[in-house]
């Protein structure tokens, strides 16, 4: 039986498949081997259509392989999961910048002003449509700047005033003595946010840094002062993908 559910993925709504089987009187081996035959035969039939799998989830773990499912096979198709999360990417930047900055030409949280840079594992970096990528590897970085030379220097104004971003700590990070999130940018804020997107958090590392290799024109921005020139980013990495076999 197929039945088909709505699914939110970074504020994007999908359709997701769940097939069931009728199981009684079967052995918990026969069970096992019609999990992961199911997992393989629609695989290969959406291969074949084009459709390859992005993602693969055995039991809650992209580690497993499909031969070592017990509960659950989640397979995600396509590049739909990487264009919803470059799409949450943008909608939390735009309202980061506007929850911390006063709005005067409304240049900064425009992203006619921002740019996505493809950094592959084994190649050149290069400007990109981030919607019309045709997949990532697991070594891939895709990262988001700004094309404005103030951007960096506003957001570490925000870090460091009244209107930064602080995120509570959840009691389990509390235990590990991690420090709390506060006074963070924009830049940091976009990260933190999508991070706590758990749809997200499990095929993509997002995080917030500085670069000098991919400096905006004319950047303002220094780490410290005195110090050199620096652009903050936002970085998506895919995680390890499951494997089929």
């Amino acid at each position: 039986m197929i039945k088909t559910r709505t699914i939110d993925i970074g504020g994007s709504t999908f359709e997701r498949d769940v097939i069931s089987k009728s199981v009684q009187g079967w052995t918990r081996e026969q069970v096992h081997a019609a999990l992961r035959q199911t997992a393989i035969d629609i695989t290969g039939q959406q291969a074949k259509l084009g459709n390859v799998a992005s993602t693969v989830t055995v039991d809650n773990s992209s580690f497993k392989s499909v031969d070592q499912a017990e509960k659950k096979i989640v397979v995600l198709f396509g590049t739909m999961l990487a264009k919803a999360v470059v799409a949450a990417v943008q909608r939390a930047l735009i309202a980061t910048i506007e929850a911390s900055t006063d709005r005067r030409t409304g240049a900064l949280a425009n992203l006619a002003n921002w740019e996505w840079i493809l950094v592959p594992g084994d190649g050149q970096s290069r400007r990109v449509d981030p919607f019309n990528i045709a997949s990532m590897a697991i070594n891939d970085r895709l990262i988001l700047r700004p094309l404005l030379k103030y951007a960096t220097a506003v957001n570490q104004n925000v870090a460091g005033g009244r209107r930064g971003f602080n995120f509570k700590v959840a009691k389990k990070a509390k235990a590990r003595k991690v420090r709390a999130n506060t006074g963070k940018g924009f830049f940091g804020a976009t990260a933190e946010l999508l991070r706590r997107d758990s749809s997200i958090r499990q095929s993509f590392s997002v995080y917030a840094g500085f670069t000098r290799r991919f400096l905006a024109p004319g950047e303002v921005a220094t780490a410290g002062k005195g110090g050199a020139l620096q652009t903050g980013q936002i970085v998506l990495r895919p995680k390890r993908r499951g494997r089929l076999s």
